[in-house]
């Protein structure tokens, strides 16, 4: 991730890199998160193997029309969510999740006889970066998590989200996703062709 309020994220010569590690030895957890300056970072980011794919022909698939989701879904149509949530009130944060859908649950009413409404689509996208909402803090890059964004057509107004944190597992602790809360939110489907 890059936190900056100078530089723009093409300019990696201000601002901070949020790196997010798994290592297996002890005190794990202090490796985990590390805020680097941006500037003469040494890390590999691998951008001679990036391709540049530009999207064309996008549109939007009407969220409440569970027929469409689902036939894009059967089709393997690359989809991209967008969420806006706001903030805890009084903190004036809002933010823009933008990314492609990894998972698109699918439930016809054959799936669930007794549920009602029987139609549901639900995404499952992560892990990506979360910031804080619910406080301020005077660097940004120490309020972002890991997490996962779950939205559904049952609650169109709502954003589900888990988080990173260190767990306990007996005498050991372990990094999971939990604590799981709900913020207001807008969102929209976006279908993306491949490219010809």
């Amino acid at each position: 991730m890059y936190a900056s309020s100078t530089a723009s994220p093409s300019d990696l010569s201000e601002g901070q890199l949020l790196i997010f590690r798994r290592r297996l030895v002890p005190d794990a957890e202090a490796q985990y998160r590390q805020v680097l300056p941006a500037g003469g970072a040494a890390i590999a980011f691998g951008v001679p193997t990036l391709r540049d794919h530009p999207a064309r022909a996008v549109y939007e698939v009407d969220a409440e029309d569970f027929d469409a989701v689902a036939k894009h879904t059967a089709n393997l149509v690359p989809m991209i969510q967008q969420t806006e949530v706001q903030g805890a009130e009084g903190t004036g944060l809002r933010a823009v999740f933008e990314c492609p859908i990894k998972t698109m649950n699918i439930a016809h009413e054959t799936d669930m006889p007794d549920h009602h409404p029987p139609r549901v689509w639900q995404t499952d996208t992560g892990p990506l970066a979360v910031p804080d909402l619910f406080h301020r803090h005077e660097n940004p890059a120490d309020g972002v998590s890991l997490g996962y964004i779950a939205i559904n057509n049952l609650q169109p107004g709502n954003a589900d989200f888990v988080v990173e944190q260190s767990v306990p597992i007996g005498e050991e602790k372990v990094m999971h996703f939990g604590a799981p809360f709900t913020l207001k939110a807008k969102s929209r489907l976006l279908c993306v062709p491949p490219p010809v």
